[in-house]
């Protein structure tokens, strides 16, 4: 075997390892998506519903936020994903169309410290703990439900760390490269967006305490 014909031999092995990377993380994306909206779904249907008359309006609006919107948005995302899961491009292109609507996500993650505070005080109420027990042994979870309600802030910031596997997986020189580089882009601006609203409301709620301070000591 001459020195070209090994060169190739070692090309192409390198190709087609990469090429099964990029499809194993497809797969992984659009598996791990599909997990997560039945888990959205367990949500809805074992707690917001059962508990929507049973614990105060505020509370529960702290406790779940705009999660129904979170989850259908992430339907749609899915069934759009299950059309075009194999194809780094295709796939791509979707984050890349649905930016504004990962928007969803800011009110959500930006609220979800509102709702652990809630629910650790009502680990204090047995007549609220007890509700929520029961709906978490209804739907036979190991964990409570503060851990369920951090999956949307796990997920919108699990997208950017996929696509950058497909990105150091993928071909530099194929073509679509470039549009798997904006989706990347793309997915970071949502999550710098999130991270944008938070500190701001870090900031107004300090300022918050300092003006509440200063009053109770006039």
């Amino acid at each position: 075997m001459d020195i070209s014909t090994s060169f190739l031999i070692d090309e192409f092995s390198e190709s087609s390892q990469s090429k099964t990377y990029v499809e194993n993380i497809l797969q992984e994306l659009y598996t791990t998506e599909k997990n997560y909206v039945k888990d959205l779904k367990d949500i809805i249907q074992g707690y917001y519903n059962p508990l929507f008359k049973e614990i105060p309006y505020n509370d529960f609006n702290g406790i779940f936020g705009n999660i129904k919107s979170v989850h259908k948005f992430n339907r749609k995302f899915l069934k759009n994903l299950s059309q075009c899961k194999e194809d780094v491009v295709e796939v791509s292109k979707l984050f890349i169309s649905h930016e504004e609507d990962f928007k969803v996500y800011t009110a959500y993650c930006t609220d979800y410290p509102k709702a652990q505070q809630i629910l650790r005080d009502y680990s204090h109420y047995p007549e609220y703990n007890l509700k929520l027990l029961r709906c978490q042994q209804h739907l036979r979870h190991p964990l409570p439900l503060y851990t369920y309600l951090f999956k949307p802030v796990q997920r919108v910031l699990k997208y950017p760390l996929l696509l950058q596997n497909l990105i150091s997986h993928h071909d530099s020189d194929a073509v679509g490269y470039d549009v798997l580089l904006a989706a990347h882009e793309c997915m970071l601006r949502v999550a710098e967006d999130i991270n944008e609203v938070k500190r701001n409301q870090e900031k107004v709620e300090r300022l918050i305490e300092i003006q509440n301070c200063i009053e109770v000591r006039l």
